[in-house]
């Protein structure tokens, strides 16, 4: 930071001269540094002057953005004072709070939060850690977000915060006819609710006909904006899936994209000799992020066992490679390569390999020459 202390001094915000230009740019590269640590898109990083600013933005925009599904407020009355006055800002503005008190300890009781919840609340505010206190409100191993959807639809707070994990196998695995696939999705009708699973080409070459029974094994995956499952033809997919999501910086999006273009197996065997040239090969994987999926899954991916997996072969002839050539197009594209690039990959495959024999084969094969 030094030089935009005393050399570089323009502000980012101005765009008619040189030194704002070097500002904006020095923001932008910060902004996707942070993005990279924190598996999430550069317009999803927003800098704020401090907490302050950083409380009153988010917590006046969630109240702005569902106020019509309720007008409803729960905060502690031990909280940080930015919170507190936003909280009166918004009954200002016609919004009721619950203002909760705590133990002597000054241990929220989970009971009175669960307790205080109404089919109008819209959004809880509580510190994990207490910046006055240093008094852990939730366990350090679990997650915690401020909720931006209605909070009966979870269940009991009590349960919620002390034994689940909001990520992982609430969901250990969905069984039900397939009533639809797509390259990088899956519906599952379960006694007629349908599951929306999104899942790596690898599991897609897998699938059976719509109509079809099929089985796969899950993991849930929350956000603030959003609730997704993600779906898997073998658990060693959804364990490798799962090791890699805890790279600093990799994505549920990154991991699939590395499902896509190698097998478990293969992926455990690139990192365990450390070679960072296959594993860049992967959609979105630069050197620096293959360096750091080695340093980082090296230990944890050791003691683990991948088999080799079963691939789905398609019938001889023209038409089913033409298929195969057509899916695995598609893939690529949806993985991030142009369809210029894509189609000069397959191109070098097929006349490397002439005789494939699925679209799974043909996508890592063609991802490792892109």
């Amino acid at each position: 930071m030094m030089p935009f202390f005393t050399e570089h001094y323009g502000n980012a915000s101005s765009k008619g001269h040189p030194f704002g230009w070097a500002a904006e740019e020095a923001v932008e590269q910060a902004r996707e540094a942070v993005a990279e640590c924190l598996g999430a898109e550069p317009g999803e990083i927003v800098f704020t002057s401090g907490a302050t600013e950083a409380i009153n933005a988010a917590m006046k925009g969630v109240a702005g953005a569902y106020a019509r599904k309720g007008r409803h407020l729960v905060t502690v009355q031990t909280e940080h004072k930015a919170v507190l006055d936003t909280c009166r800002a918004l009954e200002r503005q016609g919004f009721t709070v619950t203002y909760l008190s705590v133990h002597p300890n000054s241990l929220l009781d989970l009971d009175a939060l669960d307790a205080a919840l109404t089919d109008e609340t819209i959004l809880v505010a509580v510190m994990w850690a207490n910046n006055e206190t240093g008094v852990l409100n939730f366990q350090p191993s679990k997650p915690f977000f401020i909720f931006t959807i209605r909070l009966p639809a979870f269940g009991r707070l009590r349960g919620f915060f002390s034994e689940t994990n909001l990520s992982g196998y609430m969901i250990d695995y969905v069984s039900g006819t397939l009533a639809e696939k797509k390259l990088t999705l899956a519906v599952i009708d379960v006694q007629g609710l349908g599951y929306r699973l999104l899942i790596p080409t690898s599991t897609y070459e897998k699938l059976p006909p719509d109509g079809q029974r099929v089985k796969l094994f899950a993991y849930q995956h929350v956000r603030e904006d959003a609730l997704l499952l993600f779906g898997f033809a073998t658990q060693a997919e959804r364990t490798m899936f799962e090791v890699m999501l805890g790279v600093s910086g990799i994505g549920p999006k990154l991991a699939l994209a590395a499902l896509s273009a190698m097998s478990p197996a293969e992926l455990r065997g690139y990192v365990l000799e450390g070679d960072s040239r296959f594993l860049t090969n992967i959609p979105g994987v630069g050197r620096k992020t293959a360096e750091r999926l080695i340093i980082e899954l090296r230990d944890r991916l050791a003691p683990m066992e991948f088999g080799r997996m079963d691939a789905s072969p398609l019938s001889g002839g023209s038409e089913a490679r033409a298929a195969a050539r057509a899916d695995a197009l598609a893939a690529l594209e949806t993985l991030g390569l142009s369809r210029a690039s894509a189609e000069k990959s397959l191109r070098k495959v097929l006349r490397a390999h002439p005789g494939i024999q699925t679209a799974d084969e043909l996508i890592r094969l063609a991802l490792r020459e892109s």
